[in-house]
């Protein structure tokens, strides 16, 4: 009877693409973002970033919260938040505070936590390009090669966020 509503539908849209709208290009705002349509590029926000579910994107995505609803190929920066909603899918690399994937939610890349830190994030002091560099397979690799058998590494201990009201 009652939809419930994300909190991101509550947010104020400051730039809208739809969808049935196919941009290409670099992409740079101050407020939020939602995109709905297909879009291919470097999109850069100081606000959210609300990608829907109908939404499909090659783009490198830089954002304070970065929501994914729909398909996305490319990196993702998110000062804050990632979200991958349960029909959400991302083919690329993430660098942010928190992650958080739905149930059905997919993800496929390597992923470089931060905490909420705004130490590492600044998209309008360079270029996302070289941001999104900072992470690289090799990087990884060798990080995974300096822990012992049997030892945890600290790096791959990612906060625990409760989705749904259930503890994941």
């Amino acid at each position: 009877m009652f939809n419930k509503r994300r909190s991101s539908d509550h947010r104020k849209i400051d730039t809208f693409i739809g969808k049935e709208t196919s941009m290409s290009g670099s992409l740079n705002a101050n407020g939020t973002i939602r995109i709905d349509g297909a879009f291919e590029g470097e999109i850069v926000s100081q606000g959210d970033v609300i990608i829907g579910s109908e939404a499909r994107l090659k783009a490198r995505v830089a954002g304070r919260n970065v929501t994914l609803g729909g398909r996305l190929e490319g990196d993702v920066r998110a000062e804050n938040k990632l979200e991958i909603l349960n029909k959400g899918e991302l083919l690329g690399n993430i660098h942010t505070g928190t992650l958080a994937i739905e149930e059905g939610g997919y993800f496929t890349g390597l992923c470089n936590m931060t905490g909420s830190s705004k130490k590492d994030f600044s998209p309008s002091q360079e270029s996302l390009g070289e941001q999104a560099a900072d992470l690289t397979r090799d990087e990884a690799e060798r990080d995974i090669d300096q822990v012992a058998p049997g030892e945890v590494a600290k790096k791959s201990v990612m906060p625990v966020e409760k989705v749904g009201g259930e503890r994941r």
